[in-house]
């Protein structure tokens, strides 16, 4: 009986230490570990740039058709609209305009 215990007694104590773990995961919501996932919040979306409504120009932008040169409409962290046409088509109207020059833009991608 001795040697039972001996051999529960430490599988007891690395299922309280996992209990005990994912307790405080919930409490303290364990800021600091690269291994447990936190809730994302809907309104606060990772984004570098400090404004919803932009334009992003590049002479080599990606569409179903090709490449053209031109500006992409962003507005809210989605694709308003592609205008042909390469400038800074936002200037005029009061927008932020990101102009990529010969770099690559498509959905979900912008090679920099």
């Amino acid at each position: 009986m001795d040697n039972f215990v001996w051999r529960v007694l430490p599988l007891f104590a690395l299922l309280v230490a996992f209990v005990t773990f994912f307790y405080l995961q919930d409490s303290y919501k364990a800021q600091f570990s690269p291994f447990i996932k936190l809730p994302v919040d809907d309104d606060n979306e990772c984004s570098l740039l400090p404004f919803r409504h932009y334009w992003i120009s590049s002479k080599r932008i990606l569409t179903p058709q090709g490449f053209i040169s031109g500006s992409v409409e962003i507005n809210e962290g989605k694709i308003v609209s592609v205008v042909e046409g390469y400038g800074k088509q936002g200037n005029s109207r009061q927008e932020e305009v990101i102009d990529y020059g010969e770099a690559v833009v498509m959905p979900g991608l912008i090679d920099v």
